[in-house]
């Protein structure tokens, strides 16, 4: 009698395939987060950290990295968009307000940075205080307080700058254009300023034309567009609280009702962050050391949450966002020259036990942070 077991396979290697299958297809860990704040100081440096998943920030060896420019103008001005430095794709691009210059960096593996050949970069307007750059990274634009016009470059695949034929353009009659934001498709541009919100269409080849306009009381320095596209929100010094404004697949750009909302208990707030899944936003106020927390609902009006500001160990908190998946908010401190870090968590926000973080530089006056 022929045995059961003849000609019969081990199972073995039917398992080991399946955990080879399974390692494959298993995501791959996601990478920590680096983080960079324009110090805003004369020579400029950058400083540059690594957060780990409990939200602690490690400097990256080298930091803070020399730009090759000056900073220190946005401040005299007292000009506050906290959009001064940007990433896109694997480069890290920088204002330097005194020198009316863009320095660009390559960003390494480990996060360390190294200038593209050119850098910095002339602007070819005064004061540059806020950058934005398209989702395909192909373009960058360069808002000039003093001089009140509009850089548009292109990005080479190198990091390279090249303005377009006409740069910087004109962008009267909104007057110191400060923050400036482009839409998840790369087909608007919206730049507050002293009297108003102007909305441009971004035609294929770079060039902006204006589609329109929505006075303001207020000069507006700071702003954030939900991921959606739907909604607009900007801040500034002057303001009383947060405008906010509903945008249209047309770019009719149109202040939401009962706009403005409540701001800081002064009025005015200095940074504003939203979260990627647009449920939440942030606002910090001069001279309290707190964070201020708001629920957005599904007609865009922001809530302040009553048991705002948040506490934190910061003395002049301005510039502040998120982590990628809006589990933490980094907000810079101007008097202190550190950065601070708080989970949002059960609708609440938590300074983390490791907070703040010395950014290394005792002449720090964060103008920005960005997070790749």
């Amino acid at each position: 009698m022929k045995s059961a077991a003849v000609g019969m396979l081990s199972p073995w290697p039917y398992y080991l395939l399946s955990v080879v299958v399974w390692l494959l297809m298993k995501p791959a860990p996601a990478q920590a987060p680096f983080i960079y704040v324009n110090n805003e100081t004369r020579p400029n440096t950058v400083s540059a950290f690594r957060m780990d998943s409990e939200g602690r920030l490690s400097p990256i060896p080298g930091s803070p990295f020399p730009t090759g420019g000056d900073g220190g103008t946005a401040a005299l001005f007292r000009v506050f968009s906290n959009a001064t430095i940007r990433t896109t794709r694997d480069f890290l691009f920088v204002c330097n307000t005194a020198s009316d210059t863009i320095s660009v960096f390559d960003i390494h593996a480990d996060g360390s940075l190294a200038p593209v050949d050119g850098s910095p970069f002339e602007t070819g307007g005064r004061l540059p205080v806020a950058l934005a750059t398209n989702p395909q990274g192909t373009l960058l634009f360069v808002s000039h307080f003093v001089s009140g016009d509009l850089g548009i470059f292109s990005i080479a695949p190198d990091g390279q700058l090249t303005p377009l034929p006409g740069s910087p353009f004109d962008v009267r009659p909104l007057r110191e254009p400060a923050a400036a934001v482009v839409n998840s498709t790369g087909e608007r541009l919206f730049v507050v300023g002293e009297n108003a919100v102007s909305v441009y269409r971004i035609e294929p080849e770079g060039v902006v034309t204006p589609l329109a306009r929505s006075q303001t009381e207020w000069p507006l320095e700071i702003s954030v567009i939900t991921p959606d596209d739907r909604f607009l929100y900007a801040t500034g010094p002057e303001a009383d609280g947060i405008v906010g404004f509903r945008l249209s697949a047309q770019g009719d750009v149109t202040p939401l009702p009962g706009s403005p909302f409540p701001g800081s208990s002064g009025g005015p707030l200095h940074g504003l962050a939203i979260d990627p899944n647009q449920k939440f936003l942030l606002g910090t106020a001069p001279g309290e050391a707190g964070v201020y927390l708001y629920r957005i609902g599904f007609n865009g009006r922001p809530q302040r949450d009553p048991r705002s500001p948040f506490p934190t160990s910061g003395e002049i908190l301005r510039p502040i966002v998120f982590d990628p998946n809006g589990t933490f908010a980094l907000a810079a401190d101007v008097g202190e020259h550190t950065l601070h870090v708080l989970q949002l968590t059960r609708r609440r926000l938590v300074e983390i036990e490791a907070s703040p973080f010395d950014l290394g530089s005792d002449r720090a006056r964060p103008s920005g942070i960005a997070v790749r």
